[in-house]
């Protein structure tokens, strides 16, 4: 997702050449920036919300990476704790059999 919002960032900056040729100047470009005309309101308003999405769908895939590592090491604590309790039965076993005899 992120490979996505740089492709966004980047293909208006690929057109902005045609678009000022071709729309008659609506995009004006100086240096890394570009800037929409109020007649062109539109591209401007589309062109950011462009990038509100790739900056959500970035941060989701953030959140869900860490949301997976913190299921992980849930996971793995729980494990951890099945593993320590058989021990503890199984001593517990060991201790009441020693108690016999």
């Amino acid at each position: 997702m992120a490979v996505l919002r740089y492709l966004l960032l980047l293909f208006p900056a690929i057109l902005s050449p045609a678009a000022v040729v071709g729309s008659g100047g609506c995009v004006s470009v100086a240096g890394d920036r570009q800037t929409y005309h109020p007649n062109c309101s539109l591209a401007g308003e589309l062109h950011d919300a462009k990038l509100k999405v790739a900056n959500l769908e970035s941060a989701h895939e953030e959140i869900t990476e860490n949301v997976k590592a913190r299921d992980r090491c849930l996971a793995e604590g729980k494990k951890q704790i099945e593993d320590m309790e058989k021990k503890i039965m199984q001593l517990h076993s060991t201790l009441a059999n020693l108690k016999v005899l």
